[in-house]
């Protein structure tokens, strides 16, 4: 199953987000980060594969790492947007069910092991090398 290409959207949200700082937009950048963190988090708390959790934690990473530079530059005084509460919730440890997805990854690269087991008899062994017709 191919992986799909999420750094096109993540980096326009990150372009989009320093554009709106650096034009003067404090509020406007500032919400806007927020939101996309949500939704990157989002992405990572209703994943059930790992790579799309890791996918989703890592633009949530990117996005709250630009919005700590941003508030750095913002006046003390300046009130947070209401999208900033929903990004930035406590985590439930819940929501991130990393066992369940390891092991769903699990289970399908040993579907893919078997198919390849089928069309050609061998299958590589835990390190990567040929094991041979098993």
């Amino acid at each position: 199953m191919p992986i799909p290409n999420f750094s096109a959207p993540a980096n326009w949200q990150l372009t989009s987000v320093a554009w709106w700082h650096v034009q003067g937009k404090q509020a406007e950048s500032i919400d806007l980060a927020c939101r996309a963190a949500s939704s990157w988090r989002g992405m990572a708390e209703n994943s059930q594969g790992l790579i799309d959790q890791m996918v989703g934690l890592a633009f949530y990473a990117g996005m709250s790492r630009l919005l700590s530079e941003i508030l750095s530059e913002t006046p003390n005084e300046f009130e947070l947007p209401t999208s900033c509460d929903e990004a930035y919730r406590p985590v439930e440890l819940k929501k991130f069910p990393v066992c369940e997805s390891i092991k769903l990854e699990y289970r399908m690269m040993m579907g893919i092991e078997t198919d390849s087991k089928t069309v050609t008899g061998s299958s590589p062994d835990i390190e990567g090398h040929d094991g041979g017709v098993n």
